[in-house]
């Protein structure tokens, strides 16, 4: 019994550990020593941010003819694990020269602003800016020309985004891309409270879902969720049913039965 109590406290924290994390992946058609020098785990101090100035403010960034800084409201590990490991995209990321993934990163804040590296990669390494969303028509790339790419996605599409890097590609042979998610909408996309009261009911018939069925759609295992299971099954549970077998364990004094031969009545009369 205590060791179960035990067990299910030491897990508990695990659950809340994956709390306000986001994945970050980062890859390069050639050999990038800025991902090479990461380590295959971070540790629990390094956020988003930090992560992000590391891979970013290294010497040979602006060797690369484009960097692409790809953000995603909302993006889970969970969302990645769904990807096929058929997909355009799965087949860009492991034909990559350079590749680091970090599931869980801390953000400890709102939102990532991405335009911000986005502006110091411009001023540092003189390129030009591209910014747009995922769909986006009318975007093109100038060749002979480094390029900091910002694209913003609304949702996980493995299909169009594969389609979108595979385009970058042929554009850019030598690039960087970092993807990442964050806890919000990014500042250029953010909408009052008041705005979306008053536009909710234009908006509501064009808002589209991410395709696929409610795994794709929505994050099943959340951590207050994973919590409670813990909770229920390594404590709550094993306290009932100590309590259960207790109580059966209860037993009835036996009866004194009277010695054979035994008389009350001449007992009385001596």
């Amino acid at each position: 019994m205590a060791g179960r109590l035990i067990i299910g406290a030491s897990l508990a924290p695990l659950a809340l550990a994956f709390h306000d994390t986001h994945p970050v992946i980062a890859w390069s058609s050639s050999s990038s020593g800025a991902l090479e020098s990461l380590p295959s785990n971070l540790p629990t101090s390094v956020d988003v941010p930090l992560l992000l100035q590391s891979i970013l403010n290294q010497d040979d960034v602006c060797e690369h003819d484009a960097v692409v800084l790809i953000q995603q409201p909302g993006l889970h590990a969970s969302d990645l694990r769904t990807i096929s490991p058929h997909s355009q995209l799965s087949k860009i990321l492991s034909s990559s020269s350079s590749a680091r993934q970090f599931p869980y990163v801390q953000t400890h804040g709102p939102s990532v602003v991405i335009q911000e590296f986005a502006d110091e990669l411009v001023s540092y390494c003189g390129s030009r800016l591209l910014s747009y969303s995922l769909g986006d028509k009318g975007v093109s790339f100038e060749s002979g020309t480094k390029h900091v790419i910002r694209m913003d996605i609304p949702h996980l599409h493995e299909s169009r985004l594969g389609h979108e890097i595979s385009a970058i590609e042929s554009a850019f042979p030598d690039h960087l891309v970092v993807l990442m998610g964050s806890a919000g909408a990014t500042f250029e996309h953010s909408i009052s409270s008041r705005q979306v009261f008053d536009h909710v009911d234009d908006t509501a018939a064009n808002v589209t879902l991410p395709e696929g069925g409610i795994l794709k759609r929505y994050q099943i295992l959340t951590p207050a969720l994973i919590t409670g299971f813990l909770v229920t099954f390594f404590i709550l549970i094993p306290i009932l049913l100590f309590g259960i077998k207790a109580l059966a364990s209860i037993q009835s004094p036996l009866r004194m039965d009277a010695p054979k031969g035994f008389s009350a009545q001449e007992k009385k009369n001596q």
